[in-house]
């Protein structure tokens, strides 16, 4: 049973990462010159909040997974 609630909260933590890294990129070049100014400076913070919750979320699912074995 544990396995399957770390399982569901990681799909919840890589759905919500995914929401929050498009809104993200969304706000970025909303403002144009914020947009341009990361993505020719530092364009891993354009990616960073994605990368942050897929993480959570793949290890979370992964923890799942172990609880099968």
């Amino acid at each position: 049973m544990v396995g399957i609630i770390r399982i569901i909260v990681g799909l919840f933590l890589l759905i919500g990462g995914a929401s929050l890294g498009i809104a993200w990129i969304a706000f970025c070049f909303g403002t144009v010159i914020v947009g341009i100014v990361l993505l020719i400076f530092a364009p891993q913070v354009l990616i960073a909040p994605l990368f942050f919750f897929v993480a959570l979320g793949m290890g979370t699912i992964n923890a799942g997974l172990e609880q099968f074995k």
